[in-house]
């Protein structure tokens, strides 16, 4: 069962990866990915690019959405993940 901030994430992962080009259901991705000789997913989020400030729009409305503050530690872990997880890359 995930907790709050994981479904967060995964619903700032499903926009991104909808606004991304080219767009794709990102839980289809997940679910489709081939498994490698370790049992870890590959998936080539490389694949995937979206605009910079598409992505900032993104991430605003998940924090706004959420009620995240900024220098609460929920706002650090979303923001680790949307700049440094499996999100789509800048164009």
């Amino acid at each position: 069962m995930k907790n709050k901030i994981e479904n967060i994430i995964h619903e700032m992962y499903v926009e991104m990866y909808k606004a991304a080009e080219p767009s794709t259901d990102y839980d289809e991705l997940i679910a489709n990915a081939p498994i490698n000789e370790n049992g870890a997913k590959i998936i080539d989020f490389d694949s995937y690019t979206i605009d910079r400030e598409v992505f900032e729009s993104i991430l605003e409305h998940i924090q706004k959405k959420w009620k995240i503050r900024k220098n609460s530690i929920n706002y650090k872990i979303l923001n680790f993940n949307a700049y440094l997880g499996a999100t789509p890359r800048f164009k």
